[in-house]
């Protein structure tokens, strides 16, 4: 009975060993698979951090090259832009352009305004003048540009280009015309009536009463600008009245000698009237005729 007990413990504890034996390689598997699987996350860690961080580089590194001009691709149209050489209305529009042809109204095109200035001289002349022309497009389109200016006097006269100097010579008081043309052959035309000549003598009278010497002058044109009595200019008129207070020492004179200028230089007729408070020297009364 005690043989067989042992024989069967000494059974039992072979079989614990067997089993103890087997199964050794399978924990070792599966420790070294969790082993292996931590392993490889790491690395996949490790690499997907490296990516992202190359990623971020280039991101970074492309938001710091300077920007290109964008190119439309294949597929994508254009907007189309107003070609337009003149401005379109519903009577007429460049059907040639792609803008205008489907909506008139949004025609991009600025017509010029332009201003022909014709100026006066200044002052007043009796021989000849210049007349300045001056032309520009008042609205600043940029769509202007001159191509000539001819300028003619009177509505008879021959066009004569000034695109130069810009400056037309007169000789009388007339009407001046001038014709601008553009880069499109476009034409611009103004006239102008100018006065700026008067030819004509002033006209003068001249009275002596109550020791006062009044003198009166009459131009119509440019008007009286000086009076001169024995060689003594007077430029103090009022509405072409000279008024003289007679002194002592003008019982002198036996005539006042008169003449005027106007304000183109013209010099009227010597006017000569006879003092009455003239003295004659060889008189020896102390009487004085200025009284």
């Amino acid at each position: 009975m005690k043989k067989k007990m042992k024989l069967s413990y000494k059974a039992v504890l072979s079989l614990m060993l067997s089993a103890v034996l087997f199964c050794m390689p399978a924990v070792g598997f599966a420790m070294n698979g969790n082993y292996a699987t931590e392993v490889h996350a790491e690395d996949s860690i490790g690499e997907s951090e490296t990516a992202t961080e190359q990623e971020t580089e280039s991101t970074t590194e492309s938001s710091t090259e300077p920007e290109t001009e964008s190119t439309v691709s294949g597929n994508d149209v254009p907007e189309p832009v107003c070609t337009c050489e003149d401005k379109c209305s519903s009577y007429g529009y460049d059907h040639t352009c792609e803008v205008c042809a489907g909506d008139y109204k949004k025609c991009a095109y600025k017509k010029p305004n332009v201003t022909i200035n014709i100026n006066k001289p200044d002052g007043w002349y009796n021989d000849t003048a210049k007349v300045s022309i001056s032309v520009s497009d008042v609205a600043h389109t940029g769509n202007f540009e001159i191509a000539s200016i001819q300028a003619r006097i009177g509505q008879n006269g021959s066009w004569m280009d000034v695109t130069e100097d810009r400056k037309l010579e007169i000789s009388e008081n007339c009407t001046v015309y001038v014709l601008v043309t553009d880069q499109k052959g476009n034409t611009y035309e103004r006239s102008r009536t100018i006065k700026c000549f008067d030819t004509t003598k002033p006209t003068l009278n001249a009275a002596v009463s109550d020791g006062l010497l009044s003198i009166q002058v009459h131009d119509t044109d440019s008007g009286a600008k000086a009076v001169y009595v024995n060689g003594y200019e007077f430029t103090d008129l009022t509405n072409g009245t000279l008024n003289i207070r007679l002194q002592q020492f003008d019982a002198g004179y036996e005539y006042f000698t008169i003449s005027a200028m106007d304000n183109a230089g013209n010099m009227s007729e010597v006017y000569k009237t006879k003092n009455p408070y003239y003295k004659d020297p060889a008189d020896d009364s102390d009487e004085n005729p200025a009284e």
